[in-house]
């Protein structure tokens, strides 16, 4: 809404309003991971962009609000969310502001500069809630004790998952950490003829054999792939 912002971020209201025309550049940073990291003011809202991918985009990154919209994620009950890749934590975000989730987030990322960038610009009632890990996510999981409601995968480095986070190997720990009932969105992009490719191909030979009753989520340019574990 015009004139809420619900975030860190100091700025004009005449700027705020001029994001819903010009994107407002509010800071950019590189690693060895990313070599570029723009956080923007667009139509009011915070967004990350690597060099060819937006990491997150508040309410507007689609590939997770509309799963969350779709699934009436209000009416769960949450505790513990694990996000793999955390971006400006979209994923908190809508859970936190959007769908009434006053859980514990524990937020995955290897870039140090990723999460510092959150930790710049998200709100203190947000972080509060908010456990930021600096790890590789498949040794995190490998090595995580706890059980969680719902697990965001969403690890890209500009437009590419790593292959390990496609293997069975790393499917079979994702849902060892799920609670019964538990929910995994695991997102891949699809928005090029040869992304699509690899979607489809991961889909078919490697997810729905470890989640034989997995479905998919289509959003402006992401297939997201969902899968529920039954009571035990």
């Amino acid at each position: 809404m015009i004139g809420k912002l619900p975030h860190s971020v100091k700025i004009s209201y005449f700027r705020f309003l001029l994001s819903y025309l010009y994107p407002q550049l509010l800071a950019k940073t590189s690693s060895k991971l990313n070599p570029v990291l723009e956080v923007r003011l667009s139509r009011g809202r915070l967004r990350l962009d690597s060099d060819n991918s937006t990491y997150s985009y508040e309410d507007l990154y689609d590939t997770f609000h509309t799963p969350f919209t779709k699934l009436n994620m209000s009416n769960h009950q949450l505790n513990n969310v694990l996000v793999l890749g955390t971006g400006l934590c979209s994923v908190p975000f809508m859970l936190y502001y959007h769908f009434n989730q006053r859980c514990r987030f524990v937020t995955v990322d290897i870039d140090e500069a990723v999460i510092n960038l959150s930790r710049q610009f998200l709100p203190p009632e947000l972080l509060q809630h908010i456990d930021f890990v600096c790890a590789d996510a498949f040794e995190f999981v490998a090595h995580d004790a706890q059980l969680y409601d719902l697990i965001a995968m969403d690890i890209f480095i500009d437009t590419q998952t790593p292959s390990k986070f496609r293997s069975a190997e790393f499917l079979e720990l994702l849902k060892k950490r799920l609670q019964p009932n538990g929910l995994l969105l695991y997102n891949t992009m699809v928005n090029h003829q040869d992304l699509e490719r690899t979607a489809n191909n991961f889909y078919r030979s490697t997810f729905k054999q470890i989640f034989p009753n997995a479905y998919a989520f289509r959003t402006s340019g992401n297939r997201v792939l969902a899968f529920k574990k039954s009571e035990e």
